[in-house]
């Protein structure tokens, strides 16, 4: 984390990485895609298959990364976007942003950032 005045941003090369990874070479538009220390660290999704695959970035140099798409056979509810649910969900986005740009202690929730 990096503080510049009042402002608290991520930054370093875990940040250039994560970048970087959202403009890769893998075919398609629907998958998720984490890096290999990510998925050792996290245990991977649970009853999922997933495939290895390697990106190469300038700077950084090749990135083991896994990758799983989703389940064709996946069947998704027919929701339908009404205009009233379209109206309440931009409400409560709205709202919800609001609430969050006005509370004082903003960094409270995050304990490790304690001292900045």
């Amino acid at each position: 984390m990096r503080k510049v005045k009042d402002i608290v941003k991520p930054a370093g090369e875990n940040v250039i990485l994560a970048h970087r990874l959202l403009k890769n070479s893998v075919k398609g538009d629907e998958y998720i895609m984490m890096s290999e220390d990510f998925f050792n660290l996290s245990g991977g999704i649970k009853n999922e298959e997933c495939r290895f695959h390697e990106e190469e970035y300038e700077g950084i140099g090749n990135v083991k990364t896994m990758i799983y798409y989703p389940n064709p056979l996946t069947e998704f509810p027919d929701i339908k976007a009404t205009l009233w649910n379209k109206i309440a969900a931009r409400a409560k986005l709205t709202f919800g942003t609001l609430q969050w740009m006005f509370r004082r202690n903003s960094l409270e929730d995050f304990k490790s950032l304690d001292g900045l």
